[in-house]
């Protein structure tokens, strides 16, 4: 449903870790020892409302993650004027930190520091752009304005997502965000796991997000082999091991 300035290429396998621009017309090279960035944005993107994209619209997005608050505001903290937002919330200013043309169609971004991750962060939800005037609180089940090719059309929580095509889309980049296939999707919400696999199982679903109940992926993988798929995610799973209680605290057993 939603775009930011760069994304990961839409593709499956190792090529779905390439960078691509999405809302931005090209991948920004850092200046000013790794502190300034200066981004292209793309013209004559619309809103599933009808209205425009503007540079304007991110100043906007960036600051609202800090006043909501968001999850996302440590990502942003290196801006300038980041750090006094995480403070203060409420009277937010990244006007120093991200400064928007909107005739030239550029954002530039300022950094108190070199963040080797700050173009991987832009590539977050977190940065997804909405309107200028978006609501900075909890809009509760009200959908966001879109900008990709579909929008959110009803929301019932903890039953389901319907998402129909968005009138004002058109593909602008395949990489970044692909034109999508059906014209209306149903994302049923919360159902348990045996319940979601027998439904992809009998045709009465598509997909499903969670991995199938453990003693069945055998089953389903033997059975059903064209439809089930190992999905890698660009993700890092961890234990964390005490150690200071035994065994643990011998760097033996820990190796």
């Amino acid at each position: 449903t939603n775009d930011g300035l760069l994304a990961y290429r839409q593709v499956g396998g190792p090529r779905g870790n390439d960078l691509v621009p999405d809302l931005a017309t090209s991948i920004p090279k850092p200046t000013d020892g790794g502190r300034t960035y200066v981004v292209s944005v793309r013209r004559g993107i619309r809103f599933s409302t009808g209205a425009k994209v503007t540079p304007s619209d991110f100043v906007y997005t960036f600051t609202r993650e800090f006043k909501i608050p968001g999850p996302g505001t440590n990502f942003y903290a290196d801006l300038v004027g980041g750090q006094g937002c995480l403070k203060r919330p409420k009277t937010c200013n990244l006007s120093r930190g991200i400064v928007a043309d909107n005739a030239a169609s550029t954002l530039t971004f300022h950094l108190t520091k070199p963040d080797p991750n700050f173009l991987q962060e832009l590539t977050l939800p977190f940065g997804y752009v909405v309107p200028a005037g978006t609501p900075d609180h909890d809009i509760g089940s009200h959908p966001l304005p879109a900008t990709g090719p579909y929008e959110i059309k009803t929301y019932q929580p903890n039953q389901q997502m319907i998402f129909v095509r968005n009138p004002h889309f058109k593909q602008w980049s395949a990489a970044a965000q692909p034109d999508g296939y059906p014209n209306k999707i149903v994302m049923k919400i919360g159902l348990p796991l045996e319940d979601a696999t027998n439904e992809v199982e009998q045709g009465e679903a598509d997909w499903m997000y969670d991995i199938p109940p453990a003693d069945r992926l055998n089953e389903l993988a033997t059975k059903y082999p064209s439809q089930v798929h190992i999905t890698p995610t660009t993700q890092v799973y961890y234990m964390a091991l005490n150690t200071r209680v035994a065994p643990f605290d011998n760097l033996q057993v820990r190796r």
